[in-house]
Formats: structure tokens, C-alpha cells, sequence
């Protein structure tokens, strides 16, 4: 039967901003890895926003040793003894000092191997013979990757891609406008035949679903503007009440920018609930004070007493509504 299901919490936000794929007609895929590697990725670390560039498609270059076991135990050896004539071949050490009565300094000789050539002529062991047996007469050694079960195509040819990651709490638009920007200037190192194409990014939605939101934001209040117009049936209030909205928005705006929040989804939609909850408080205030005109009561004296009459519960309502939201 089936077994228990295993349940994983998943974050949207680690998930890269943007992918750009590295491709070329005339470099292997190793020599695509040293150049995102060393070159590439590190100019894209440096753009605010960005926390770390991930790179997949290929691996660090390295020596491979696949080892014939047979050749091995007739020769009386182990894959220890392997490993350790390799460990011994790569050893980096101080070889002398040198010092002028206040300052020390260590001389180190890199004499340590890096080709496959190279590794395939140590010396493992020498037998009783006399005979010298070489890590090639035991195993085939070649120039190879790190990990070699990896690999990427785009666009039909073999790649090297690398994802990008934001920081926390940076803007993702801005951030990827950055990178697209910088993309021309990296295009600029690369060898003829070789492809810098950006080919993934999440701002697209973003920047939908954020456009579908401020499109809401007008609707509503083109829609609270027309229900004022219904109902008062005045042009006078129905402009006062309708210039609140925007006001109040501005004022919003100018809050969050001196806060350091960002215009988002959410904080938009949170400015969409709340024009009903400003607009409620101006149309009973005015309604208050068409009531004093229309009693005959002076424009002047009818608006601070209307106002002064319901002041306070207008600032408690208001306080809750903060309180809550």
C-alpha cells in the first residue's frame, strides 16, 4: 500500500529572480564554468539586491582516477595506497623563512600536479623487482569535472546557467533591471562564439500583478467617487469628499516612503480596503454640515459645528480602525 504522505515546506522567495544561460560554439563546457565562475557570477554578486549566483550545467574542473580493481590486486595494492600517493603529490608546504629582524615571511613552492598527465605518472609503489608502478598502470586517469552527473542545454547546444538569488527584503524589479542592465557590459568579456542570454526572470508577474492592482485602486475610487455623486446629489460635497481620497493617499505614500516600505502588492491592497474607510468619515462630516445649511446656518459656522458635533467620534472610529488594521 501506499505509505505515509511526507509533507515540505516550500519559500517562494528562495526561489532565483533570474536565470541566464552561457552558451558558445567554440569553448567546452569546463572553460563556460571557469568563466561564470570566476568572472561572470562574481560581477553579478557585486549588484545591490543580489545575495548569491548559483551555477549549474557543469562543475569545478578536476582529475578523474577510475581504478582497475583487478590490476590493483595483482600488484598487491589498496585504494588507500592510492589515495595517499595523490595526497602526498598535493601537499602545499613552507619550504624557508624569510625574516629581516622584524618581519617574517613564508617561502612556499607550489610544485603540487594539476593534470591528468601529470597524476598518471606517480609513483605508488615499487615492487620487490625493482619495477615502479605508476597510478596509470592501475587506474585511467583524465581531465574531467568535479561532479559529472550535471548538465544543461539551452537552445540546443550544451550550457552553463546561473541563477540569481535576492537579498532579503530587496525590490526584485529593481533588482533584475540591474542585472539586465549589467548583461551588455558582461557580453563585453566574452570570446566571439560565446552567448550571454537571460532567459528566465519573475518580474514579469510582478510587474502584472502589480499593474492589476493599481488598476483596482483606480476603479475603486472612480467607483467611490460615482456612489458620493449618487447619493449626495451635490456637486459641492461630492468633490470635497472626493478629493479626500487622494489626499489620503498622498499622505499614505509620503508615511511609508519616510518608514522605508515599498509600494507592493499587499501594501496596495491594503491602501484599496482602506479608501472605503476615509471615505466614510468625509461623507459624514459633510453630511453633518449640509444639514446646518440647509437649517439656514452661515457656511463658516455650519462647518465648525458640524465638524465639532461629531469630531471626536470621527477620531475614535478612525483610532479603531488603526488599532485593527
Amino acid at each position: 500500500g501506499l505509505g505515509t504522505p511526507i509533507y515540505s515546506k516550500a519559500n517562494p522567495n528562495d526561489d532565483p529572480v533570474i536565470a541566464i544561460a552561457l552558451t558558445s560554439d567554440t569553448q567546452s563546457a569546463d572553460e563556460l564554468y571557469n568563466v561564470a565562475d570566476s568572472l561572470l557570477a562574481q560581477r553579478l554578486r557585486q549588484i545591490t539586491g543580489i545575495s548569491s549566483v548559483d551555477i549549474a550545467g557543469a562543475s569545478t574542473p578536476a582529475v578523474r582516477v577510475d581504478v582497475d580493481l583487478r590490476a590493483l590486486n595483482a600488484l598487491g595494492l589498496t585504494p588507500d595506497d592510492l589515495r595517499n600517493a595523490v595526497r602526498a603529490a598535493n601537499v602545499t608546504s613552507p619550504t624557508g623563512f624569510l625574516s629581516d629582524g622584524n618581519t617574517t615571511m613564508a617561502i612556499v613552492a607550489n610544485d603540487s600536479v594539476s593534470k591528468a598527465a601529470d597524476f598518471a605518472q606517480l609513483a605508488i609503489s615499487t615492487q620487490s623487482n625493482g619495477r615502479i608502478v605508476r597510478l596509470g598502470d592501475v587506474a585511467t586517469v583524465y581531465d574531467g569535472q568535479q561532479d559529472a552527473y550535471q548538465a544543461a542545454w539551452f537552445d540546443g547546444k550544451p550550457a552553463v546557467v546561473m541563477y540569481a538569488f535576492t537579498r532579503a527584503g530587496a525590490n526584485i524589479v529593481e533588482t533584475v533591471d540591474q542585472v539586465k542592465a549589467q548583461i551588455p557590459e558582461l557580453r563585453a568579456y566574452l570570446q566571439p562564439g560565446t552567448k550571454l542570454t537571460p532567459y528566465f526572470d519573475r518580474t514579469p508577474t510582478i510587474r502584472a500583478s502589480l499593474h492589476e492592482v493599481q488598476a483596482t485602486l483606480l476603479i475603486s475610487l472612480a467607483m467611490v467617487v460615482l456612489t458620493m455623486a449618487l447619493f449626495l446629489r451635490r456637486l459641492a460635497p461630492t468633490l470635497i469628499a472626493a478629493v479626500t481620497v487622494p489626499l489620503s493617499l498622498a499622505g499614505s505614500a509620503l508615511v511609508m516612503y519616510m518608514l522605508g516600505f515599498t509600494l507592493n502588492n499587499l501594501s496596495l491592497l491594503a491602501l484599496v480596503i482602506a479608501i472605503g474607510f476615509v471615505v466614510d468619515d468625509a461623507i459624514v462630516v459633510i453630511e453633518n454640515i449640509m444639514r446646518h445649511l440647509d437649517e439656514g446656518m452661515p457656511r463658516l459656522d455650519a462647518a465648525l459645528a458640524g465638524a465639532r458635533e461629531i469630531g471626536f467620534t470621527i477620531v475614535s472610529i478612525t483610532a479603531s480602525l488603526v488599532a485593527v488594521f
